[in-house]
């Protein structure tokens, strides 16, 4: 059943992505789904083909791959605006080719490169072929999809609640999803912020915009925190207005919710999911005292890139396939830094990190400029979030968007 609905899902892929181009958020938002099943559920969506396996991310970027090639082809021109992103694909296959020649074909190399390669190939696809907003149909499926993942996060929290019955064999039954999916939700989020608050006759913070802020908090993830608060700041101080034309409704709601925290922190501060919120900030500080999540994963990256030997390696890192295997606390630690940065200098080098920070400053730098400040929200929240974690084909998906958005001068 499982390797039925892969194969279903790649036919389905192939016919959109020729045929009905214009209907790619079905695919992205399957794959979403498969992805976030197999991460939670231990679902395995796959096809295998000659010894390898395909997910459902490896499927879009192939196809990505093949209809930009068929289109270079056809049109052999390379947008000037897009080099710096075209470098760091170049350097990105460097560090795959060099890795099979030393490391050969494992598994190490097969993470590495379904990371790196998902999220460069998204970028430069949906630059050249943007999910187009101005339909509504779109809009709509978006908002569809959204509310579908609200109501499958209530539906299992009431569940759980209810009953203390848990679909998965995690520990934390509360989070519902990974952060990568979950930061996601987060800024479609943040998106319904500045919707409410500025697109809108309201002014303030609509019933369901709630329910989703209250999804976020409760899915308990820290770089997800960090996201929405840096994202949501972006959208609210960019507006020179706010403060002048702040509707009373939404007074009464940051008072409302100001007090029903400082009452819920005092009277529930003992539960977990109170501690997990309250805490969140206190987490990076123990980076410096070495301990926690943060302290530990501070500890990792000090020793990876302690592991960086000579001016090449720094400005190119070191090949995919090289795994990420240093000696912590008597034992081997093998599994992903965590980092989106540390992870940047590791495989493709200082350069290849200046090269993407640049992209996203560019970002940040136009959005203020042509006021698209939910573009500046969403780069900043992105680059807030790879700070313990990493790159995803979504996240590729919406920075392709944004910067298609951003040159077109829309």
């Amino acid at each position: 059943m499982i390797g039925t609905t892969a194969i279903l899902f790649l036919i389905l892929s192939i016919y959109i992505f020729f045929y009905k181009p214009w209907k790619i958020l079905y695919v992205l938002f399957g794959s979403y789904i498969m992805t976030l099943l197999m991460q939670w559920y231990s679902l395995d969506f796959k096809i295998s083909i000659w010894g390898f396996a395909l997910y459902p991310v490896d499927i879009l970027s192939i196809l990505m791959t093949i209809k930009l090639f068929v289109n270079f082809i056809k049109n052999p021109h390379i947008k000037k605006h897009l080099g710096v992103i075209y470098l760091l694909f170049f350097i990105i296959l460097v560090s795959a080719l060099r890795g099979i020649t030393i490391f050969g074909i494992n598994s190490y190399f097969m993470g590495d490169f379904r990371k790196f390669y998902s999220f460069i190939i998204s970028i430069i696809y949906f630059k050249k072929y943007p999910i187009d907003f101005s339909n509504t149909k779109n809009v709509r499926f978006v908002d569809k999809a959204a509310i579908f993942m609200l109501l499958y996060c209530y539906l299992y929290w009431f569940i759980f609640c209810l009953t203390g019955y848990s679909f998965n064999s995690v520990e934390n039954s509360m989070r519902l999803m990974h952060s990568d999916a979950a930061v996601i939700l987060c800024l479609y989020t943040i998106y319904k912020v500045k919707e409410d608050l500025f697109d809108s006759s309201k002014k303030y913070l609509s019933f369901l915009t709630i329910m989703f802020i209250l999804a976020i908090i409760l899915l308990q993830h820290n770089s997800v925190y960090m996201t929405f608060a840096s994202g949501c700041l972006i959208v609210l101080f960019g507006y020179k207005n706010l403060f002048k034309g702040i509707s009373k409704k939404l007074l009464l709601q940051i008072i409302c919710i100001a007090l029903i925290l400082v009452i819920t922190i005092n009277l529930l501060g003992q539960t977990e999911i109170i501690k997990t919120i309250v805490q969140t900030f206190d987490k990076f500080s123990q980076a410096k005292e070495h301990i926690g999540t943060i302290g530990t994963r501070y500890d990792i990256w000090t020793l990876n890139l302690a592991t960086l030997n000579g001016v090449t390696e720094w400005l190119f890192g070191k090949p995919m396939g090289n795994g990420y295997g240093v000696s912590y606390l008597g034992t081997t630690w093998s599994a992903s830094v965590h980092s989106m940065y540390v992870e940047f200098i590791m495989r493709v080098g200082v350069l290849g990190l200046i090269l993407m920070m640049s992209s996203m400053l560019y970002l940040i730098v136009q959005g203020i400029k042509e006021h698209k400040l939910l573009i500046t929200a969403f780069s900043v929240g992105l680059m807030f979030y790879w700070y313990p974690y990493s790159i995803t084909l979504e996240a590729g998906v919406v920075i392709g968007n944004m910067l298609y958005h951003i040159n077109n001068k829309e």
